[in-house]
C-alpha cells in the first residue's frame, strides 16, 4: 500500500514512538486512493525499516483494529477494513477524561477546574486531544456497557479518572476497570484491585510536618481541627471503585501536630457536622486555642471573618492554617498548596508512560509534594515563602 520509507518518526521528540506511528500510519491511509490495494506493511517489515520495537508496533495495529480502521486476515497480514475511510476523517490521538459528575457541576469547584487544566495543557504540548466522558447510566444493561467500551473507549490513547459518580456499586465503572485495552491512570486516589490502573496523588506529610514545626517554633501548644463533613461514598457505607486520598489528610494533620507536642483537645476536634454548629458556637465561649487548622482556604477564610465579627484578632489572639493553597487566599492564609495543575500533568504522561511501555510496580503510583507557605494569619518571616 505505502513503503515503510514515507513514515515520518523523529526520536528525539517527547511525544512517544507509539503515538508518532499511529498518527503517520493514520495519515497515510488516509491519503491512499479508495482503489489502492488495502494490505498494511507488516509489523516485521515497520519494525527493521524504523527501528523501532516490535511491542510497539503491535501495540499500534491493535488500537487501530479497536477502532475499526484495520483487520487482521487468516494469513496474518493487516489490511484496510471497507468502512474505514469514514473512521478516518478527522482522527487524532485523544485521552478520555470520566467525569464523576455533569462538566458544569464538576468545574464549579476551582480546585477540579485546576486538574483539568493540567491535563488539558499536558496533552495540548504533545499532541493529543482531550475528550470530556460521560457514563452511561448505572441502570446500563451489560450490551450497553459493552458497546460503550468498545465505541466510546477503545480507540482512545487512555483515560484519567477523577473520582466517582455515586456512592456504592456503579456496573459500569466497575467494567471500565476491569477493561485493559487501554492504559487508565486516577488523579488523588486509586482503584483498589486493579493493578493495571495507575495513580497520582499528592503527599501531604513533608507539608504538614513542616507546619507543625513552624507552629511549634511560634509557641503554639493548642489546634483545633475544622474537619470537612464526610463527602467520600466509602465513608457514608457505599462500596466505590475510587478511593479518594484526601480522606485521611485531617488524621494525618493531626498525627503530626502531635507528634511535635501541640494537642488538639477534643472538644476543638470537630468532626462530623457543620461548620456553624460546630467550632462558631466555641469560639462564642471563649478559651481559644492557639490555632485552628481548617480542611480548606475556604473554611479558614469563612473562620476568619467570623473571628474579625467577633472582635477576634488574627493572629495575635488566634492563628489560622488552611488546605489547598486557593488563589482567593493569597497572602491572607497560611496553607498546604496542592500541586492540582501538576497533577493533571503529570498523569498525562504517566498515561502515555503505560501506554507505550505498559505498567508494573515501578511506574504505577507517582506523588507530587504539597508545600507549607506563609501568610498573615500567622507571623510572617521574610525568609520563607509566601502565597
Amino acid at each position: 500500500m505505502f513503503d515503510v520509507e514515507e513514515i515520518k518518526i523523529n526520536k528525539e521528540l517527547p511525544e512517544s514512538l507509539h503515538t508518532q506511528l499511529y498518527r503517520e500510519l493514520v495519515r497515510l491511509l488516509r491519503e491512499q486512493h479508495p482503489e489502492t490495494s488495502g494490505i498494511l506493511p507488516s509489523e516485521r517489515a515497520l519494525c527493521t525499516g524504523l527501528g523501532i520495537h516490535r511491542v510497539t508496533v503491535h501495540k499500534v495495529y491493535a488500537a487501530l483494529e479497536s477502532s475499526g480502521i484495520v483487520k487482521r486476515r487468516k494469513d496474518r497480514a493487516w489490511v484496510l477494513c471497507r468502512s474505514a475511510r469514514k473512521k478516518l476523517e478527522g482522527q487524532v490521538p485523544s485521552i478520555g477524561i470520566l467525569l464523576p459528575s455533569l462538566f458544569s457541576e464538576y468545574t464549579a469547584n476551582w480546585r477540579r477546574l485546576e486538574y483539568l487544566r493540567g491535563v488539558i495543557d499536558r496533552a495540548a504540548v504533545l499532541g493529543y486531544a482531550v475528550l470530556m466522558i460521560q457514563l452511561p447510566s448505572p441502570e446500563s444493561t451489560q450490551e450497553e456497557i459493552g458497546e460503550f467500551i468498545s465505541s466510546r473507549l477503545s480507540g482512545l490513547s487512555g483515560v484519567i479518572h477523577l473520582g466517582n459518580r455515586i456512592s456504592g456499586d456503579d456496573p459500569v465503572l466497575a467494567a471500565i476497570c476491569r477493561y485493559t485495552g487501554i492504559p487508565q491512570v486516577c488523579i488523588s486516589g486509586h482503584m483498589e484491585g486493579y493493578p493495571h490502573i495507575g495513580a497520582v496523588f499528592c503527599g501531604f506529610s513533608k507539608a504538614a510536618e513542616d507546619m507543625s514545626g513552624y507552629l511549634k517554633s511560634l509557641g503554639v501548644k493548642t489546634c483545633g481541627l475544622w474537619r470537612k463533613i464526610p463527602v467520600f461514598p466509602e465513608a457514608i457505607g457505599g462500596k466505590p471503585e475510587f478511593h479518594y486520598a484526601a480522606k485521611d489528610r485531617e488524621d494525618l494533620m493531626k498525627h503530626y501536630l502531635k507528634k511535635v507536642g501541640i494537642s488538639v483537645p477534643d472538644e476543638w476536634d470537630n468532626g462530623d457536622v457543620a461548620f456553624e454548629k460546630s467550632i462558631f458556637p466555641k469560639l462564642k465561649k471563649g478559651n481559644l486555642p492557639d490555632l485552628v487548622w481548617c480542611c480548606s482556604d475556604d473554611a479558614a477564610l469563612k473562620l476568619w471573618a467570623y473571628c474579625k465579627k467577633k472582635n477576634i484578632r488574627v493572629p495575635e489572639d488566634m492563628k489560622i492554617v488552611g488546605f489547598d493553597g486557593a488563589s482567593s487566599s493569597k497572602g491572607h492564609i497560611a496553607t498546604i498548596v496542592h500541586p492540582f495543575r501538576e497533577m493533571g500533568g503529570t498523569a498525562v504522561d504517566m498515561l502515555l508512560e503505560h501506554f507505550e511501555y505498559g505498567v508494573n510496580d515501578t511506574n504505577r503510583f507517582r506523588t507530587l509534594e504539597a508545600s507549607f507557605v506563609l501568610g498573615e494569619s500567622l507571623v510572617i518571616q521574610k525568609d520563607l515563602p509566601q502565597i
